[in-house]
């Protein structure tokens, strides 16, 4: 800011001016009151959750997953099996001399790389487990480690399993197929059939070793020499007869055979499908061979025949000589042919896998015959050691396979330090002696996968808790498997007690679902999901439907479950928090109440919430019924406090929903009640902070749901105490102010603001009640919109009783009696106190969102709702308005204060403006320039931006003032006196304005500047040079009047001036300014008498010249007069029309008055005269006492 373009201005000397959030930086310390115990009561609540939240995480292992204790679950069933705790010494070695003996009579084949492409990947894995376990010694000494059985022992029992007769190996084939065989009738195709037999040992020693080996069937090394010698069931060529055949082909005529079946014939076909089966007892799995030929069917007596008479042979000698008698002349026609031959192949029974084959062989021919041969068989082959798998007759082979499945599982988890990290794979050597056992008790596919589920169900509900996951899988297999009366009845009463004891364990733990699956712990939201999927399976699966026809629904069962778990986890958290000296039944106290629900509410978030998305996909709505059950538990608990049914009238105003209530004095007071004297208790807002918590996370029901909550009005209840806490902490905050502004301290900052700690204080308080009502988050919004009505009622109260004994301790300091320079801090602490708590309260709707919330009941089509709205924004405006109001004006009044010290010394420079015109107006504004330097530039730092601000506003109101007063002083003076104040108030302007640093423009010029200005400006006028503005200006105030009109031609609503109410009118007419016209262009119509609208319709003419009436200032003056005969006559108005407006002034057509028109003019009372820019021209006229002047003024009838 510049004076006069040359000098700086204290504005220029900071980088800005600072802002009130420099003080609300600092934090007060309230001490230990009341308001720092309330504060903490949100904080409390809290400490629940994070001690809540410190219990939760303690552990981070789901219960029972650990192997070094067993799980347990109450009220779950349990079994007892071979190698738990409960069985016997003698049981178990009976069950490891079952073991010896499986691997002593292995069978066979143990190399899986042929089987991969063929068969489950189960029994590939299972295959491949086999390929490490070669050795009888590596498998003996696991099943030793896994029973526990020491040497002693086990030399023992192996002696006694060497003592056992082996058992039976029976070959079970399958032929399924044959593919892209050899045509051999005149249609095209053939009439294909197979022969299947089991060669012996002993034969294979004649077979002639000439022929070629088939490259597709060379399978070992061992072999691929004995590959090489081809054999027939026919025993010799079919283009040979006997007589020609050779030493060799005799031996083959003789071969025999253990057995031989044949399949049916498939007509007229290449690709034959058979799936036919046949079983087939070995005698010695080391050295017998499977041997299949194929045949074309020629003639009417088929090998079919021949072989059916299989059946009537006995004996091994009758059964070789009946196939020596096939072989050499059965199927032999009138033309000496056989069936045609179509190809063979040969499968050595060590070269079948223990866990079956499936695959597909090549065809070839006979080593002594070039007869052509194409095509493929397909064959599955398994063994066993019994002929039939009778399914009715093994129990004890299922029962003993179980058990192994037991031992062998918990030797596998005994690896692991989880229970629940076992994925439910075995070790090669378990599968091997597992699969071994099967096959020699002739289990099927489902008696196994039954055995392994038997197994899975005692290992976790007796022993260690499984991986769901591995339950899951265990289950949908066998389910896949299940075919009605696949197991025996002894064995569907072993599984179905397995399936009921797993039922009954999984829906315990699911009774118990927080303390089994934390969701802290990080497995234990896949386990819960695994498990409701087992569930769910088991539920829906064919065998649970067999074994419970009458058992309800998966649905049913988990929503009883989850009601139950909910009232566990209450019960038990209950317990947890409640004093170890009561019992159960017993209430709880306040503070344990509240950090039992504290507790709950962190586990919704941190457990139920996870839960619930879990089994949202099972369609099970977790969050709804868990927390519909914890809602009415809590509620029961609540109403075990005699304190909370308190009821009062207080409770009524809130139910009106009267917002216009919280201005009262006795706002809430109800009879009986000391509000506001007795401090309320802690305690129960800690408890209503916790119940707030719980039912905001309620907000997640459908309103359906949340209708029925026992607790949706638990609000109701604690009414009357935060009444109580508003009405005692308004005394507590007054009585507090109080003691903080007598000993008040000036605040030490970085900061050159000064303030004191009071209003640090004080402003704290006001926080504490805002934080108050964020804290409540009332829960119902209409009566929070009352309750914040009343806090900012309240708060404008306590901004008042602040302000007073700010401005009071500000008086009393004494500052008003000492020098100007001396004692500014005490000015700039009090106004900057003010300010701070003015700005403070006026971001409390902001702070509380208050806005947000009305803006629903405002906009709410409902018209109750809308006034209700409509009636809270109205209190709340008028409250801080109030508050506003009140300090604004105390901060006012203190710097009036220092503007009244300012304005002496300003006052004497400003008269040297008018008295000396002789000097330049820089010379004479600079002093008083540089006095306010001096004044604000301590202020500038010193104070608040709005302060220093309202400062300047004062400061330049009050110049203003002295400037017009100083004129008035001097009004006798000639006008080109105060031609330097006039120009003065340009350098003031820029002065004030500081390049846009200080006062804005709107402010400077504003009303009470143009006033001074104008009649500054009138007072440098000459006389003439006033009454023509007076006359420019009159036409101007009567265009924008709104009066009673005359025409020239009559009057209308003329004022009523005799007390008939009518008047008597006339108007005089005049040709003004006097000095252009004379004295002699007067004129004045009749008088109507009696009326209000008199009719005059006269006509006057005026000779002038026209350069006159061309002048703005030219005017004719209609003067209205009430004529009286008895007392003077009285003016009613004036008008005033300018001529330079008049047609044909300027060369119009006005011939036969064609220009003519009605001209309507607005009639001004005299009273208008006294006021505004007519009446400023009239003081300057009248004070001047010139006679020119004065005869205007009398013209006008102006006394």
């Amino acid at each position: 800011m510049f004076m006069g373009r040359r000098r700086s201005s204290v504005f220029s000397c900071s980088s800005g001016v600072n802002s009130p959030e420099i003080a609300m930086r600092i934090s007060g310390n309230i001490g230990d009151d009341f308001f720092d115990r309330f504060s903490g009561l949100q904080t409390k609540s809290h400490e629940y959750t994070i001690r809540a939240d410190k219990e939760a995480s303690k552990d981070k292992v789901l219960p029972g997953s650990t192997t070094s204790a067993a799980v347990t679950v109450p009220g779950a069933r349990r079994q007892s099996r071979v190698g738990s705790a409960t069985s016997s010494s003698e049981e178990l070695e009976e069950l490891y001399v079952e073991v010896l003996y499986t691997l002593k009579h292995k069978i066979g084949q143990q190399t899986a790389a042929d089987h991969h492409q063929h068969g489950s990947q189960q029994k590939a894995a299972t295959a491949a487990a086999a390929v490490k376990t070669t050795f009888n010694d590596e498998l003996l000494q696991f099943a030793q480690a896994a029973f526990g059985i020491d040497n002693a022992r086990h030399v023992r029992l192996l002696s006694k399993a060497n003592q056992e007769k082996p058992p039976k190996v029976v070959l079970h084939i399958t032929v399924v197929e044959a593919r892209d065989l050899e045509a051999k009738d005149a249609n095209g195709f053939s009439d294909p059939y197979c022969m299947l037999g089991l060669i012996g040992h002993k034969s294979r020693k004649h077979v002639d070793l000439t022929s070629t080996p088939s490259q597709d069937n060379a399978m070992t090394d061992e072999g691929k020499d004995w590959r090489a010698r081809k054999v027939s069931l026919y025993g010799k060529n079919r283009s040979k007869s006997r007589k020609d055949c050779t030493n060799n082909d005799v031996i083959l005529e003789q071969l025999p055979a253990k057995f031989i079946r044949a399949t049916t014939v498939k007509k007229a076909t290449l690709n034959p499908i058979w799936n036919e089966s046949f079983h087939m007892i070995v005698d010695n799995v080391n050295e017998d061979v499977l041997h299949l030929d194929i045949f074309d069917q020629d003639e009417e007596y088929e090998v079919m025949d021949a072989v059916k008479n299989l059946k009537n042979v006995q004996g091994i000698k009758g059964l070789n000589r009946y196939f020596k008698q096939i072989a050499q002349s059965a199927r032999k026609s009138a033309a000496d042919n056989v069936d045609d031959f179509l190809g063979c192949t040969d499968i050595k029974i060590t070269d079948v896998p223990s866990i079956g084959i499936d695959k597909v062989f090549n065809l070839c021919s006979r080593s002594n015959n070039k007869v052509r041969v194409q095509g493929t068989i397909r064959l599955r082959l398994g063994l066993a050691t019994r002929e039939d798998k009778d399914q009715g007759n093994n129990l004890s082979d299922f029962i003993q396979h179980r058990d192994l499945y037991l031992i062998f599982m918990k030797s596998e988890i005994k690896k692991y330090k989880s229970s629940l990290e076992w994925t439910g794979e075995m070790s090669s050597e378990a599968e091997t002696i597992l699969h071994q056992h099967a096959i020699q008790g002739d289990l099927t596919d489902l008696q196994e996968a039954a055995c392994m589920w038997n197994a899975l169900i005692d290992t976790h509900v007796t022993t260690y808790r499984l991986d769901s996951l591995v339950l899951f899988q265990a289950l949908k297999h066998l389910d896949s498997l299940w075919v009605a009366n696949g197991l025996s009845p002894e064995a569907e009463e072993v599984t179905a007690e397995a399936v009921g004891a797993f039922k009954d364990f999984a829906l315990a733990s699911l009774d118990r679902q927080s303390y089994y699956f934390p969701m802290k712990v990080p497995s234990a939201t896949r386990q819960l999901e695994s498990l409701l999927k087992c569930l769910r399976l088991l539920y829906e699966c064919k065998l649970f439907q067999r074994f419970f026809p009458l058992e309800g629904t998966f649905h049913d069962a988990i929503y009883d479950s989850v009601k139950t778990s909910a009232l566990e986890y209450y019960h038990s958290t209950r317990q947890r928090f409640m004093n170890t000296a009561k019992s159960a039944s017993e209430a709880l106290s306040m503070d344990e109440f509240s950090s039992l629900i504290a507790a709950v509410c962190y586990d919704i978030r941190s457990q139920f919430r996870v839960s619930d998305k879990i089994f949202s996909t099972f369609k099970i709505k977790y969050y709804a019924i868990t927390m519909a059950e914890l809602d009415r538990m809590i509620a029961e608990d609540l109403d075990m406090f005699p304190v909370l049914q308190h009821t009062s009238d207080c409770g009524k105003i809130m139910e009106d929903r009267d917002p216009y209530a919280a201005l009262r004095d006795d706002f809430f007071t109800a009879p009986g009640t000391s509000l506001g004297k007795e401090e309320p208790n802690g305690e129960i807002f800690v408890l209503f902070f916790a119940l707030n918590d719980f039912v905001h996370l309620c907000r997640h029901l459908t309103p359906e749901e949340r209708s029925r909550l026992v607790l949706k009005n638990f609000h109701d209840r604690f009414i009357f105490f935060v009444l109580q806490w508003f009405s005692y902490a308004k005394v507590a905050a007054k009585r507090k102010m109080k003691a903080w502004v007598e000993k008040d301290k000036v605040s030490r900052t970085e900061s050159a603001v000064r303030y004191s700690m009071s209003v640090v204080e004080a402003t704290n308080c006001i926080s504490a009640f805002d934080k108050f009502v964020v804290d409540l988050k009332w829960p119902d919004e209409e009566q929070r919109c009352i309750l914040m009505c009343k806090l900012i009622n309240d708060v404008a109260e306590i901004e008042a009783y602040f302000s007073e004994i700010t401005y009071r301790a500000f008086k009393d300091s004494g500052w008003t009696e000492h020098e100007l320079l001396e004692v500014n801090d005490d000015l700039c602490i009090a106004v900057n106190n003010m300010e701070i708590m003015r700005t403070h309260i006026a971001e409390l709707p902001n702070l509380l969102g208050y806005f947000e919330l009305t803006k629903q009941f405002r906009e709410s089509p409902d018209p109750a709702l809308a006034k209700f709205g409509q009636e809270c924004d109205a209190i709340l405006t008028q409250s801080l308005a109030n508050g506003e109001k009140m300090l604004t004006e105390r901060i006012v009044k203190a710097l009036e204060k220092l503007t009244k010290k300012m304005s002496v010394e300003i006052a004497g420079h400003l008269s040297l403006l008018i008295r000396d015109p002789t000097h330049s107006v820089d010379a004479l504004t600079t002093p008083i320039l540089e006095l306010m330097d001096v004044a604000l530039s301590s202020l500038y730092n010193a104070m608040l931006k709005a302060n220093f601000l309202r400062f300047l506003e004062i400061l330049w109101h009050s110049l203003l003032d002295q400037i017009l007063a100083t004129t008035l002083t001097n009004r006798s003076k000639e006008p080109m006196n105060f031609i330097n104040i006039y120009q003065s108030l340009s350098l003031f302007i820029e002065y004030f304005r500081a390049g846009e640093k200080g006062l804005p423009k709107e402010i400077i010029e504003g009303e009470r500047y143009y006033s001074v200005k104008r009649k500054i400006f009138y007072y440098q006028l000459s006389t003439p040079e006033l009454i023509d503005t007076f006359l420019v200006e009159a036409v101007t105030v009567q265009t924008e009047a709104k009066k009673p009109h005359m025409e020239l031609i009559h009057a209308r609503e003329v004022i009523p001036m005799d007390t008939n109410g009518l008047s008597d009118p006339f108007v005089v007419m005049r040709l003004l300014p006097v000095r252009l016209f004379g004295t002699t262009h007067t004129a004045k119509t009749a008088v109507v008498k009696k009326s209000l609208d008199p009719e005059f319709n006269e006509t006057f003419e005026f000779q002038v010249p026209v350069e006159s009436c061309m002048k703005d200032c030219s005017v004719i003056h209609f003067a209205l007069m009430d004529h009286d005969l008895m007392f003077q006559d009285e003016l009613a108005g004036e008008a005033f029309l300018q001529l330079s407006r008049m047609p044909g002034l300027r060369g119009e057509q006005t011939k036969n008055f064609t220009g003519l028109r009605e001209v309507t003019l607005a009639m001004l009372h005299p009273s208008m005269m006294n006021k505004g820019i007519l009446a400023d021209i009239i003081d300057v006229l009248k004070c001047r006492e010139q006679k020119d002047g004065l005869d205007f003024l009398a013209t006008l009838f102006v006394e």
